[in-house]
């Protein structure tokens, strides 16, 4: 693979996972309870956060 097609990739990957990401965390935010919200909101941003270097990072290896 030329490093064209690699980068065309990697946009869509990333983009999909930017869309599909905030409805996950919106699922989940909506299950739970009020008093509980805001440590959800902090929970889901680290697990997202993780989710998305770890993906990325597995992604630039597999390109190289």
């Amino acid at each position: 693979m030329d490093d064209n097609k690699k980068l065309k990739l990697f946009e869509v990957i990333t983009a999909f996972m930017m869309g599909f990401l905030p409805k996950i965390i919106e699922r989940f935010v909506r299950n739970s309870r009020a008093d509980k919200y805001l440590i959800n909101i902090v929970l889901l941003h680290i697990l997202v956060l993780i989710f998305v270097v770890f993906t990325s990072y597995v992604i630039s290896v597999f390109i190289r």
